[in-house]
């Protein structure tokens, strides 16, 4: 697949910025970022390279004078071997491995999660997967009935399930993310854990006692309602994928369902929030 490398230099970049415009571009498909001092330099297919839209993007944040743009078509080549090649093991709390096939001769800790790093989002590397692996790890599961929605790898699933759960149903709308847990949940042989491709308009009279959401602000706020809907009463929400400065307006939201907020993580300028219905 061809991809694009978007370029931002920023000049006297704010500590929350980069992280600002990586959740932006994100939502426009951008899949890969490498944020370096006051660079930020972000990765998109070519097909859905929009160079006006990633400009507004920035434009929207940062005054003309104070920014430079550029993109340029990247060579042709395996980029998910790229990937895969600077892919670290990562162990959370010393109690959760998340590691690819070829990693070996890693700390045992309670739970070992292996999947193959494919560019779905989710490896527990970013931030918003991290604090919602806390999440997991700290809260009971044990006969639980779980959504995980936005599910990337699987990840999420895959924990909630070797935590106990007795039914996980893990949704996410992007076909490569969708292919990619359903190997890493066999993988891991995960049979509790059903994969679907799609998005809220999937959930119906199901209900579930833990719902798992690590998307973005503006899906949080469109589907919250639906979340809300197919939570048990005392049930529990886990969400992020969202910045510190959007807090107040997921807040609002939840709230407003009738929800309560029990817990905040902050963790690089990125927020995991946790609810009780």
């Amino acid at each position: 697949m061809k991809y694009v490398e978007f370029c931002c230099v920023v000049s006297n970049p704010t500590e929350d910025i980069l992280d600002i415009l990586v959740a932006e571009l994100a939502e426009l498909g951008y899949d890969s970022f490498n944020t370096e001092g006051s660079t930020l330099k972000a990765y998109i297919p070519e097909v859905a390279f929009d160079g006006n839209s990633s400009a507004a993007i920035v434009n929207k944040y940062l005054s003309a004078d104070g920014v430079t743009i550029s993109w340029e078509p990247m060579p042709d080549k395996n980029w998910n071997e790229v990937w895969e090649s600077n892919f670290e093991p990562i162990i959370i709390e010393d109690k959760c491995t998340i590691r690819a096939p070829f990693h070996t001769n890693l700390p045992k800790t309670t739970y070992e999660i292996v999947i193959e790093p494919k560019m779905s989002f989710g490896t527990g590397h970013h931030a918003t997967t991290y604090q919602m692996v806390e999440f997991v790890l700290a809260n009971e599961f044990k006969g639980l009935r779980v959504l995980d929605m936005g599910c990337g790898t699987g990840i999420l699933a895959i924990l909630a399930a070797m935590r106990g759960a007795s039914d996980v149903l893990a949704i996410d709308n992007d076909d490569w993310a969708f292919q990619n847990a359903e190997e890493n949940v066999q993988r891991n042989a995960s049979g509790k854990v059903r994969v679907a491709l799609g998005d809220a308009n999937l959930l119906g009279a199901e209900t579930f006692d833990v719902i798992l959401a690590n998307i973005n602000r503006n899906i949080l706020l469109a589907d919250m309602s639906r979340y809300v809907d197919v939570l048990k009463n005392d049930g529990l929400l886990f969400l992020s994928g969202i910045l510190i400065v959007d807090i107040p307006i997921i807040s609002e939201c939840a709230i407003g369902l009738g929800l309560t907020l029990l817990e905040q993580k902050d963790r690089s300028g990125w927020v995991a929030l946790s609810f009780k219905k």
